[in-house]
């Protein structure tokens, strides 16, 4: 077994930069039984994780609450242990320690695809100033692992599904966007010089090789002006009470996590203990000031009919493909060149309900409704989310104006009965539960429901 995470950290000697509370460890299928054995009554309890992890929760075992263990075994994993350089014991465990530069690497690792975004940055800030020179071995690890991980994430997408920013599922009545052109050009260091403008080849589209031929200060000023670009366009545009702070922070996060293919985003990750810190630049004066001046405009975003790739993601969900739904529709939502992506949180609402995840179902369906208001289909999902919420009143708003936007089947109706059930009219109940009936005349649930309300 290699032990790995913060307690690593403390085998090596270095202090971590949040208390240790874990025992992270990579081993086989037979170092559960291993385990089993070492902690007898201390296992609390165990639970399997994703298919290739098990999770031990210990007590008496200070300073550790639990212990997860990845079996999964991959031929990165295989060779990481050719890295670990001493051996200890933790809990009666016999245990391999990696060095300090290959525990970085096992974070750099999975840093393009972080489940815990900040999580992931912070740690890697906190170990870069203690790494030494790479080793040929550790140097090649690096990208058979970061392989690894993008194919494991190509698999197992759906358990990401939905690390949305809470700023992302506000709903916006009365969106107004910028054009993020406009917002470049006047924030930009050198007024109207965006950066970005030296790297956009003959054929109007980023050119990596550009890129790389700029100084190290140039593109790390592009990242800065990109950073504000899109803090400004998500999140100042909608939240005008955000400092400038605030609004690189977040233009950060969303740019490097979301919207740069791998080129930048490897490119910022490596340098992010210099980009994390907001510029010293009145860029929110420049912006304000422009935006009085009519340099930028706001527009109010149409996103017209739905393009073939929401079609497809539709189709997944009739279907009943909830999880091939969920990854094409949040795609659309994280990567959309403004907030303003109706079509996709519509599928992402309908996915998510379909497959019981209520609540941020709602929130996707109000989002998408406060842009196109008339979707039926889209009302008929909300009004069955709000059901299950246990607000029948307002479900039943939705289902009638589902109806009247043309929408009719036998699930709006059984469920617009179920909504009139709960609010008293029970004649109202069994008119729609028959008009259910009529359409779906073997569906045991609906008969049942008919059933009841005669008796």
């Amino acid at each position: 077994m290699i032990v790995t995470g913060s307690a690593a950290l403390v085998l090596n000697g270095i202090q971590p930069s949040r208390p240790v509370r874990d025992l992270d460890l990579l081993g086989t299928e037979e170092d559960i039984e291993i385990i089993r054995q070492a902690l007898g009554d201390r296992i609390v309890r165990e639970i399997p994780v994703h298919g290739h992890r098990r999770q031990f929760q210990i007590r008496d075992a200070d300073p550790y609450e639990k212990i997860e263990l990845d079996f999964a075994q991959t031929p990165a994993e295989q060779a990481f242990a050719a890295l670990c350089d001493k051996r200890a014991e933790i809990l009666g465990l016999d245990v391999l320690v990696p060095p300090v530069e290959a525990l970085y690497l096992l974070k750099r690792g999975h840093a393009n695809r972080p489940v815990h975004f900040r999580k992931t940055i912070s740690d890697l800030m906190h170990l870069k100033p203690l790494i030494g020179q790479f080793t040929p071995e550790q140097e090649a690890f690096l990208p058979l692992y970061k392989q690894e991980v993008q194919e494991r994430y190509n698999r197992h997408r759906e358990r990401f599904s939905l690390a949305l920013m809470a700023e992302e599922l506000r709903v916006d009545k009365d969106l107004m966007v910028y054009q993020p052109a406009d917002i470049r050009n006047c924030i930009a260091f050198w007024p109207g010089a965006p950066v970005i403008g030296r790297c956009i080849g003959a054929d109007g589209q980023f050119s990596p090789e550009l890129f790389h031929a700029m100084s190290i200060d140039d593109q790390l000023q592009m990242m800065r002006e990109e950073f504000i670009t899109i803090g400004i366009d998500r999140f100042y545009s909608r939240d005008p009470s955000l400092s400038a702070a605030q609004i690189y922070d977040l233009g950060l996060r969303k740019t490097v996590q979301d919207l740069f293919g791998t080129v930048l985003q490897d490119f910022c990750i490596d340098r992010i203990e210099t980009l994390v810190t907001p510029p010293d630049d009145d860029f929110l004066a420049r912006f304000e000031e422009a935006r009085r001046d009519g340099r930028v405009q706001a527009f109010k975003p149409d996103a017209g009919p739905p393009k073939d790739i929401h079609k497809r993601a539709w189709a997944l969900v009739q279907q009943g493909k909830l999880g091939d739904a969920r990854r094409v529709a949040e795609d659309l939502v994280r990567r959309a060149p403004h907030t303003f992506e109706p079509h996709a949180f519509f599928v992402l609402g309908a996915a998510l309900a379909e497959a019981g995840r209520t609540y941020t179902a709602h929130l996707c369906l109000r989002k998408s409704l406060s842009q196109q208001p008339q979707n039926a289909i889209a009302l008929y999902y909300l009004g069955l989310t709000l059901g299950i919420l246990k607000k029948p009143e307002d479900a039943r708003h939705c289902f009638d104006a589902a109806e009247r936007g043309g929408h009719s089947s036998a699930a709006l109706y059984f469920n617009r009965g179920l909504a009139l059930e709960k609010l008293g009219d029970a004649e109202g109940a069994a008119n729609d539960l028959r008009k259910a009936a009529e359409l779906m005349p073997d569906n045991p649930a609906i008969t049942r429901k008919l059933a009841q309300l005669a008796g």
